[in-house]
């Protein structure tokens, strides 16, 4: 009988040892499939983001080195945009970026520009502050009764006039030498860009546009081309008005703050609205257009919001601190047109330009009134409604006026400061 029990035991035990490997086996098995499916998640999740790596969808074969089919390529040591729209969209989330980010971007195309050189040289001169900074007190005082120490790539750049000194009251500062520094991130540094068919050039005195000069089927002689000046030092004149000019710029007086122990400041911050519009005759004999007809338009309407900090030896720099920003706007703008030809009947529009745009999300428009952002950085840039430069080459009708943003009661906070602009025209 003992025998049979002893066999009994021995054989529930096997069951149940079996019944447990069976069941650890399912656990495997089921654990083996949940690791499949989210090694699986994973990897579409990774190759996902490094394929988008935040562009929007229409973006993603922006660096198609098929001519006909990418938004944005290099031709003749030039950036080569589809058309104004995919620019703008470029430039709003460029001033997004980190500045390892953008220079990553631009290495992609092998091209050095304006805004890179810049920011080489804030790292340099950042780097050089800072380390001066970190020796002990008797070296400080020393080196502070000495010259002050500059990088080779500032003295390059400023012997290339890729930056010059700014006067700002009793002191002055490096920029970008440049009247119109919203390109300076695309501009090669013989200051061109290419936008849809046609040829930007920058350079500290005037901006200019070689319309359709991508119809040649050369770039290499620029005297070939005719060219309309879009804008020139005499437009950064803030109290500029005219009939074929609207100026509607304001600059902020500088706040200063953050004292250190010597009671100086350290810190300033600033805020502009850069805002103009003119008329811009064709280049073509015969057009029938003239300094109050055009076929073309252009409108800069940009807020902009600085910082600036002191380095080692007590000038102010644009560097690597960045700050909270944001923009508060509510504007309305008009503009004339007239519609056909010689009829002497204008018409005046007011707030309608179409959707288009002019920020990193194609789908999402220019902004249009009311407007809020919150930002966090130097330098800050934000093109509002209407802004670009706008054709009826496909139309019988002419822009008779430049546009006028007649209204606007706009906020702009950096850092721990608010500045109100207001305008009523």
């Amino acid at each position: 009988m003992l025998p049979l029990v002893i066999f009994k035991l021995i054989y529930i035990n096997l069951i149940q040892e079996v019944d447990l490997l069976n069941r650890k086996a399912k656990n495997m098995k089921r654990n083996i499939s949940n690791l499949i499916v989210i090694v699986f998640l994973l990897f579409q999740m990774i190759f996902t983001a490094c394929n988008t790596n935040g562009i929007d969808e229409d973006e993603q074969d922006q660096t198609n080195t098929n001519e006909a089919e990418a938004v944005v390529y290099v031709k003749d040591n030039m950036f080569v945009f589809k058309d104004y729209e995919h620019i703008n969209r470029e430039l709003a989330k460029f001033s997004r970026l980190s500045n390892a980010e953008k220079n990553k971007w631009l290495k992609g195309y092998g091209i050095k520009t304006y805004g890179q050189v810049f920011r080489q040289v804030i790292d340099q001169e950042d780097s050089i502050s800072n380390y001066y900074s970190s020796l002990p007190e008797e070296e400080q005082a020393y080196y502070l009764s000495q010259p002050q120490v500059f990088s080779d790539c500032y003295k390059k750049a400023l012997n290339d006039g890729i930056i010059t000194m700014v006067k700002s009251g009793d002191d002055e500062y490096f920029d970008l030498n440049l009247i119109d520094k919203k390109y300076a991130d695309f501009l090669n540094l013989n200051g061109r860009l290419i936008v849809g068919m046609d040829i930007i050039s920058v350079n500290s005195c005037e901006e200019k546009v070689f319309i359709k000069a991508l119809d040649s089927s050369s770039l290499s002689d620029f005297s070939k081309f005719k060219s309309v000046t879009i804008k020139e030092k005499s437009d950064t004149e803030s109290n500029l008005k005219s009939e074929y000019i609207n100026n509607w710029s304001q600059v902020s007086t500088n706040y200063y703050f953050d004292k250190n122990i010597l009671g100086n400041y350290t810190k300033r911050v600033w805020a502009e609205i850069e805002g103009w519009s003119k008329l811009v005759p064709s280049i073509y004999e015969n057009s029938g257009e003239s300094d109050c007809y055009a076929k073309i338009l252009d409108c800069t309407f940009e807020l902009k919001a600085y910082a600036q900090s002191k380095n080692f030896w007590g000038k102010w720099v644009f560097g690597n601190w960045s700050t909270y920003v944001t923009f508060d706007a509510e504007w309305h703008y008009r503009y004339q047109m007239q519609l056909v030809p010689n009829n002497n009947k204008f018409e005046t529009y007011y707030d309608d330009f179409g959707t288009y745009s002019c920020t990193p999300n194609s789908y999402y428009p220019c902004p249009t009134s009311p407007f809020y952002e919150e930002r966090t950085g130097n330098g800050c840039i934000t093109p509002l409604s209407p802004d670009g430069v706008f054709y009826l080459f496909n139309s019988t009708a002419y822009y008779t006026s430049p546009i006028d943003v007649y209204y606007y009661n706009i906020h702009i906070t950096v850092g721990p400061k608010t500045f109100d602009f207001f305008r009523l025209n």
